[in-house]
């Protein structure tokens, strides 16, 4: 019934913005279009080891194409559609975060939130394509209703990661050339899954919004909830529920501007049932901020997780400071996590400065440090008790 009530929300939007047959040549002038297309390339041959995660890569890229088509009405209501696809190819143990430690001994369970389990190190994955937005919307005085594959409220309403490299940071990276990064604090648990969506309009600086997800089982290439690498079942998720408030204000007199964003999901877990310590529900929660004054940003953040299990909870926290001068910004970026799921400690830290390229993109440098430690268990005798990759990283990002 709720897969009927979605597709029923997309037509009746396309047909109230298509307007009387007998002008369409003329009522299509009435719609404005744009698109845009942007690649981003990450050379890390430093960080790029074989490791615990299976085979590593000193060159990564991803692709991104998108467009929207929108029409004001005659009540002043905009109605909608936007789109993008995106081709990647990340580090090959671990597509969309999600990834198997490679260990002796038993495996698994899987993470709910974070895709992590113990157990044989997965297949090499290559380069990926996904569409990760398809969805049509309606705003007007009360909002906006979107209904489509889109990443939820909570993940829109993120606030607080700051650093000068836009796919290969130290916090939640959408390239990892090392692999060994395990901080994680972009609140996403369902994805680009169709899902239908209400943000209210920002009053007083506050803004709110609620998703529900029917079925969280679309594999993104950041978020990939089926991964089924080496025999460790990943847990399905159904009926998934965001709440998200984000809030932005500008001081005058300091000329200090103020965000934060605050976000919680919630989903049922539906299989694999048999495995101890799978609970029924998964709960997530995330804060984060930003200040800016001038030249100079500085952003917090945090988001722990459940993961679905009984024991088994995930937490990262994360801390950035930008400074900008002519064309050039300078940053520093920490974070750290925990993953009861794999045993696991992560730290990791990126120094880098980026040039704006004006209309052509940017190009940033800089130097990342990535430590894994494991806590030894009895299900776990083989693993080795830490990690390190360091080095220089590069990432251009092209804009034509």
């Amino acid at each position: 019934m709720i897969h009927i009530a979605l597709r029923g929300l997309i037509l009746a939007v396309m047909l109230f913005g298509a307007g009387p047959a007998a002008g369409q040549e003329e009522d299509f002038r009435l719609w404005e279009t744009d698109t845009y297309a942007e690649g981003v390339l990450v050379l890390a041959p430093g960080l790029a080891e074989d490791g615990a995660f299976g085979e590593g890569k000193a060159g990564l890229f991803e692709i991104s194409l998108g467009g929207s088509a929108e029409r004001i009405l005659e009540s002043g209501a905009r109605v909608g559609f936007r789109g993008a696809f995106r081709l990647q190819r990340d580090q090959a143990g671990r597509p969309g975060f999600a990834g198997n430690l490679a260990q002796g001994g038993p495996a698994g369970p899987r993470g709910g939130f974070t895709g992590l389990a113990a157990g044989p190190a997965a297949d090499a994955t290559g380069p990926r394509g996904s569409v990760e937005s398809a969805h049509v919307y309606l705003e007007g005085g009360y909002g906006e209703v979107s209904a489509g594959r889109d990443r939820g409220v909570a993940a829109r309403f993120h606030e607080g990661d700051v650093g000068v490299f836009s796919h290969a940071g130290a916090v939640s990276p959408f390239l990892d050339p090392s692999g060994y990064n395990l901080v994680q604090t972009r609140h996403d648990l369902t994805g680009p899954s169709a899902k239908l969506s209400y943000t209210s309009p920002r009053l007083l600086g506050l803004k709110a919004g609620l998703s529900y997800t029917p079925q969280a089982d679309t594999r993104g290439l950041d978020r990939n909830p089926v991964f089924d690498g080496a025999d460790v079942a990943a847990p399905g998720l159904e009926n998934g529920f965001e709440l998200a408030l984000n809030g932005s204000r500008r001081l005058r007199d300091s000329g200090l501007r103020l965000r934060a964003g605050l976000g919680y999901s919630t989903a049922g877990l539906s299989a694999p049932q048999e495995e101890a310590g799978r609970a029924s529900l998964i709960e997530t929660f995330s804060a984060g901020g930003e200040l800016e004054k001038g030249r100079w940003r500085v952003g917090v953040n945090a988001l722990f997780s459940d993961e679905g299990l009984e024991t088994g909870d995930y937490s990262a926290w994360s801390a950035g400071l930008a400074f900008e001068e002519g064309s050039w910004t300078y940053s520093a970026s920490f974070g750290a996590a925990s993953a009861d799921a794999i045993s696991a400690e992560s730290t990791s830290f990126t120094l880098g400065a980026a040039r704006d390229l004006g209309e052509i993109g940017t190009i940033a440098l800089g130097y990342q440090g990535h430590d894994l430690d494991w806590r030894a268990t009895a299900s776990m005798p083989d693993v080795p008790f830490g990690a390190r990759r360091e080095g220089i990283v590069v990432e251009i990002t092209l804009s034509p």
